[in-house]
């Protein structure tokens, strides 16, 4: 699979997932954050809760993702602090739990260009922020 073909997947867990049965998600930071850079989609909410994760393949940091929600959304910030499985699972398989929308682009990481996700997903109109950034690794496991 090439990687912008995994870059624009639908679900980047069930693509990683195809990839390697090795995948795995490896949390390194769960708590809040101020909304320096996000009031395009939180508007004027000062305080963000923030889960950092990496996506691994044979051990291998492939993505690093974050994920941003409202710090007084009681259900992302449930979702967020307890569900030990990738978010993948649990966001499309809650037909309550909507895409509005997802951006691919292209950022510089020590030179190379790689692809960055940005999805934003709705449910009871709160807004749940992803942003995911493809590592060199990810290289390894594609076909370009």
């Amino acid at each position: 699979m090439l990687i912008d073909e995994i870059a624009r997947a639908e679900s980047l867990t069930a693509v990683l997932r195809g990839i390697s049965d090795s995948f795995r998600v490896r949390i390194n930071y769960l708590g809040t954050c101020e909304n320096n850079d996000y009031s395009d989609v939180f508007g004027s909410i000062e305080d963000l809760f923030l889960r950092e994760v990496e996506l691994l393949l044979d051990d291998k940091t492939v993505v690093r993702a974050k994920t941003f929600c409202d710090n007084s959304c009681e259900f992302w910030k449930n979702i967020l602090l307890h569900e030990k499985r990738p978010l993948g699972d649990i966001l499309f398989n809650n037909p309550e739990i909507k895409r509005t929308s997802l951006t691919v682009q292209k950022y510089l990481y020590n030179g190379v260009e790689l692809p960055h996700r940005q999805g934003i997903f709705e449910y009871l109109d709160e807004k749940l922020l992803i942003e995911e950034y493809f590592l060199p690794e990810i290289k390894l496991f594609c076909d370009d």
